[in-house]
């Protein structure tokens, strides 16, 4: 979703909301194709980064997408890192610039998105992280992070009369651990009136992989946009062929696993391949 230039300043003026980013050119937008999270963190964090200018000067937005239920104390040296990495890129790039008088590196706006159960209560700023800090003032590091913690949020926000795909998908990941499919069915009709065909494709792929784990067929997926495109209840219904046909896979797969236990277990016995086929093919005949 944030890959998308334009949900993402809706995002950063909404949710975010800091005076600055009325100041944005959605034009002067360009992704930085580029990621600095180590490789420790990949699974459990993603980056996005992009470039802007505000009052013709180059800005950088670095923002931290943290996708885990537990805090990270270590986030405000994990950002100096992922900074100073973009910061030295920027500054060996300009290597025929940089030794002007005028020459500035540009600003880097660090923005952290967390949506883990307990509230982010990791220090903000960077010299809290330090010892004795306030003994050195300004002559220490020091930077302070946005946050936006999407538990902590008003629920207002999410429910104002026009929705984005942003809205939808911050709402259902607010309410993910209980949502089902009954709360979203309640709400194709109004889905299906605020978002274009694009966003709806790209609601369903959430629905997918954050509200079942992307075992979703292709197929029912189309089902579910063509659903969400008509304002019926076709997605409901392939939601729920398909829930009725992973519960049948599940119970196949226990008879599965019971028969190989029996095999297995004939095998140490000493019974030969065709005996033990013969064995499990024979029909128990009723006692008279």
């Amino acid at each position: 979703m944030f890959a998308n230039k334009e949900d993402f300043l809706y995002f950063i003026r909404k949710y975010i909301a800091a005076s600055w980013t009325n100041s944005i050119d959605e034009n002067d937008m360009v992704k930085v194709d580029k990621s600095y999270v180590s490789k420790e963190y990949r699974n459990t964090t993603s980056d996005i980064i992009y470039k802007l200018k505000l009052n013709g000067d180059d800005v950088y937005l670095y923002i931290l997408m943290e996708m885990q239920s537990t805090l990270d104390n270590t986030m405000p040296f994990r950002l100096l890192l992922y900074m100073t990495a973009l910061l030295s890129d920027i500054f060996d790039n300009d290597k025929k610039i940089r030794n002007r008088a005028d020459y500035k590196l540009p600003a880097i706006v660090p923005i952290l998105l967390y949506n883990g159960a307990d509230e982010w209560n990791v220090t903000q700023e960077y010299k809290q992280y330090t010892r004795n800090s306030e003994i050195f003032g300004d002559n220490i590091i020091n930077f302070k992070y946005l946050l936006f913690d999407l538990n902590r949020t008003d629920e207002e926000k999410f429910e104002e009369s026009v929705k984005t795909l942003v809205d939808y998908i911050l709402q259902f990941d607010y309410k993910r651990n209980e949502i089902d499919i009954n709360d979203i069915k309640k709400q194709i009709p109004e889905i299906a009136k605020d978002l274009n065909a694009e966003d709806l494709a790209k609601l369903s792929s959430w629905i997918r992989h954050t509200l079942y784990g992307g075992k979703l067929p292709p197929k029912i997926e189309e089902e579910i946009i063509a659903g969400f495109a008509k304002g019926e209840g076709n997605m409901t219904h392939a939601f729920e062929r398909w829930a009725d046909r992973q519960r049948r896979e599940s119970k196949n797969e226990g008879r599965r696993e019971e028969r190989q236990a029996i095999i297995t277990k004939l095998k140490n016995y000493g019974l030969s391949d065709d005996e033990i086929k013969k064995a499990l093919s024979t029909k128990s005949k009723p006692q008279k």
